[in-house]
């Protein structure tokens, strides 16, 4: 993650909850497959955290693919479920500056 100023924030690790299985929509009018990905997070400043994506693969005319996805990451937004004594932790105020 990367701040307005290009300054690096944090590095999040995924892991992977389920693979990601294609379902075909047999109503598009290209190829297309509706894709779902589960994640579990994990970041120094934010703690552990989960990512669902959704998503299609579209199959174009000229055999590329297209590709359209949607994440949200969700970390905790309790400060009782925070690690406030992560060193990393009290460098959040100061990335506004």
């Amino acid at each position: 993650m990367f701040d307005q100023r290009d300054r690096l924030l944090d590095t999040i690790e995924y892991f992977s909850e389920t693979p990601a299985f294609p379902v075909i929509d047999p109503g598009a009018a290209l190829p297309t497959q509706q894709v779902t990905i589960s994640c579990r997070v994990n970041s120094d400043l934010f703690g552990e955290g989960d990512t669902k994506a959704l998503g299609t693969l579209v199959t174009l005319p000229d055999g590329s693919t297209d590709l359209d996805f949607r994440y949200t990451m969700q970390f905790p937004s309790r400060l009782n479920e925070v690690d406030l004594d992560n060193p990393k932790c009290r460098r959040l105020p100061r990335l506004t500056d």
